[in-house]
């Protein structure tokens, strides 16, 4: 169970709560089982501090920022496959690449929901009732409340059962607290019912070799925002003003912007660049303080962006693209974004 944003409580939902599951936990949940990992490795206490500086303790315990670069998560099955998040689903990576390596752009971007609905994940639901604990603690009426709950079966992929699978993220670079903590298999509690889940590390960068492969010197590249891209959230990124792509697609033109900044941080040139997806906003809660984190802007998973020049990007170029990330907190895995070449015959 890998739960959005919300407290799962009759206090803000009512009578009649719900939890629905995320197909793949967000990259803070991952970093932040990673960090627990750490400080019981150095048995070192939480720390306590605002819930706004929630990036700056967990990329502390890592051992500061630049110390530690991570891409994903991603899913991958027993003979390796990999699936990306696409929405409220999965999409294989072999799919995403011919999908959206030729085509016109909001074709292919559109093509994108089609494919995904081959590999739709299975889903275990329940509905139960339960004692409001609120109310007996408060000396009231013991009632009752309905819940129910979605969770994700990995088990069934595009309607093949007893598929085993595993949640991954890449190392690109690994701080010293956390090569240390990896170094021998480890077991903790993860997701909203407390799975006890088996971390391990391997000798594996599939995406990242994939990626270093697929560089072939071409003049565009669609960047497939495989976790939430995320900005500050201000009232230009949801102003009025927008660029039509084609009859009913708009993108903000201050979000274009945005992500033509973030290139330039990591010395990548882009001379025009098309973005089709949904912006949202992002928050999060903390289970261990118990708070909310701040809210963001965030460009979702299943959006494309694509950048295009005169010149071809080579191969360290889309490497560059990818192992950066684009947007906040990029070291700890938002904003992975997926380069994939497009052919020379994919037009406009």
């Amino acid at each position: 169970m890998f739960r959005g944003a919300s407290e799962f409580s009759p206090a803000s939902r009512g009578p009649q709560i719900g939890a629905w599951s995320r197909p793949l936990p967000p990259p803070s949940t991952i970093t932040g089982a990673l960090a627990t990992l750490i400080l019981q490795c150095k048995n070192r206490p939480p720390p306590r501090g605002d819930s706004s500086a929630w990036y700056e303790e967990v990329i502390g315990i890592f051992g500061g920022k630049g110390s530690t670069a991570l891409r994903g998560p991603y899913l991958m099955n027993g003979e390796g496959t990999i699936y990306v998040q696409y929405k409220g689903e999965v999409l294989r990576l072999d799919e995403l690449v011919k999908n959206l390596s030729k085509g016109k752009f909001l074709e292919a971007s559109k093509e994108l929901n089609k494919t995904a609905k081959k590999f739709e994940l299975g889903h275990v639901d329940s509905v139960g009732i339960r004692l409001s604990d609120a109310r007996k603690a408060a000396g009231k009426d013991e009632r009752t409340l309905v819940y129910s709950t979605r969770m994700v079966d990995y088990g069934k992929i595009g309607g093949q059962k007893n598929v085993s699978c595993s949640i991954i993220i890449e190392v690109l670079k690994a701080s010293d607290s956390l090569e240390t903590t990896l170094g021998t298999p480890k077991i903790i509690r993860l997701g909203g019912e407390g799975r006890l889940v088996e971390v391990m590390a391997k000798e594996l960068q599939p995406v990242a070799e994939f990626v270093r492969a697929e560089g072939r010197g071409a003049k565009k590249l669609r960047l497939y925002v495989a976790s939430p891209m995320l900005f500050e959230a201000s009232p230009a990124l949801i102003s009025k003003e927008f660029e039509t792509l084609g009859p009913t697609v708009f993108v903000r033109s201050s979000l274009r912007e945005k992500v033509k900044d973030y290139l330039n941080e990591i010395n990548v040139e882009a001379t025009s660049i098309k973005i089709a997806g949904s912006l949202g906003i992002l928050g999060g809660f903390s289970i261990a303080k118990p708070v909310r984190k701040p809210v963001y802007a965030a460009l979702h998973h299943g959006s494309v962006i694509e950048v295009s020049r005169d010149l071809p990007y080579d191969q360290e170029e889309s490497y560059k693209v990818y192992s950066n990330g684009l947007g906040l907190f990029r070291d700890l895995g938002y904003g992975t974004v997926i380069p994939i070449p497009v052919a020379d015959h994919a037009y406009d």
